[in-house]
């Protein structure tokens, strides 16, 4: 139920133990989501200072019911940090248009 990355946890960030006690919290909460990470080729892109350096790109893509209803893409210089992206740590948002 956390926001901004605050409960987001990478397992390939972190220890096999990490990993356990995070798997274990989760399971005993009920409230929580997993999903699959995919590496992909970093993008040059321009960050609010001007400066055009590699960024991580997160695609996320929604539906409601089974209905296709948009999709939004998070970028972050990849040299800020844990991985996590998002727009507490610095990452600038924008929406997708689909015609």
């Amino acid at each position: 139920m956390g926001y901004q990355g605050e409960e987001v946890i990478l397992g390939r960030n972190c220890s096999a133990e990490e990993w356990q006690a995070a798997f274990e919290t989760a399971f005993e909460d009920g409230e929580w989501l997993v999903q699959e990470f995919l590496t992909a080729l970093s993008f040059l892109g321009m960050g609010p200072d001007g400066e055009i350096a590699p960024h991580l790109l997160i695609w996320g893509f929604f539906s409601f019911g089974e209905k296709f209803s948009g999709g939004f893409i998070r970028a972050q210089k990849q040299a800020s940090g844990s991985g996590v992206v998002n727009s507490a740590s610095g990452a600038i948002e924008s929406i997708m248009l689909f015609v």
